[in-house]
């Protein structure tokens, strides 16, 4: 375990911003260096150890988030049945290693840009929203199978990568509002959103579903409460929505379906 003699400046100062409510921005102002794409390569002085996020968010007293911005976490950030005490708000970070979350309950959890290598959130119970949007990516397969979502699930402009397997199960996930995989949101695998029951809006406008020769969006048995937009959708790859059920709207205005390349 992490004691106070062990830490990094880097991590004192995150433990002493956590504890004033303050967020930690490691970013150096330049576009270029701030890619989170590039985060494999960033310095010691904006490295922050997996472990000591994990101790941070295991404090069931705390109420302040933990907020990181431009941060290299090393190592695994495992909370696989764990209890939250604090939100996680990760903003341009890299993480080495697949996160964990299967069968852990949290207040909120923002990994907004951030890169990961894949995501295991099966069983998940978040109060909350859930946010992995705007430039968040996947090098793996993001697990999200009967997951709870308590408040809005948002994978809008996130990028999810693991052709010719699984991008994204969310089998059987169920949300309290709305869930957006829209703002050229993209897959390449296949999703699933099998026996999903969505109590909001479910939005796929502009969304790029890709897994040429083999299912694109797996959704049968699939209940939206409210509308479900998918204006410019793209897929490449067969759709199943067998059995699925919208309590209001379905459109998809422009959208276009390959199959096999065509």
């Amino acid at each position: 375990m992490l004691t106070a003699d062990d830490l990094t400046a880097a991590e004192q100062q995150v433990v002493r911003a956590v504890a004033r409510g303050q967020a930690v921005d490691l970013r150096v102002g330049d576009a270029a260096a701030d890619e989170p794409s590039r985060g494999a390569s960033w310095p010691p002085e904006r490295t922050i150890r997996a472990d000591l996020v994990a101790r941070l968010l295991m404090d069931t007293d705390a109420r302040s988030p933990v907020r990181l911005a431009g941060a290299r976490i090393a190592g695994s950030l495992d909370l696989e049945g764990v209890t939250l005490g604090r939100w996680l708000l990760l903003t341009d970070c890299w993480l080495d290693e697949p996160v964990v979350l299967a069968h852990a309950t949290a207040p909120l959890i923002g990994m907004t840009g951030c890169h990961v290598p894949g995501l295991d959130a099966e069983n998940v119970c978040i109060h909350a929203d859930l946010t992995l949007d705007h430039g968040f990516t996947a090098r793996g397969e993001v697990k999200l199978a009967r997951a709870r979502v308590g408040g809005v699930l948002s994978l809008a402009g996130a990028r999810l990568d693991n052709p010719d397997a699984t991008a994204l199960d969310a089998g059987r996930l169920t949300a309290d509002h709305h869930t957006r995989m829209d703002a050229r949101f993209t897959a390449r695998g296949e999703v699933r959103l099998t026996g999903a029951q969505i109590s909001g809006d479910l939005v796929l406008t502009d969304a790029r579903l890709i897994n040429p020769g083999g299912v694109a969006l797996a959704a049968s048995q699939l209940h939206v409460a409210q509308s479900m937009t998918a204006d410019g959708l793209r897929a490449e790859g067969s759709i199943h929505l067998t059995g699925a059920e919208t309590g209001g709207s379905l459109t998809l205005t422009g959208a276009g379906l390959a199959q096999d390349g065509d």
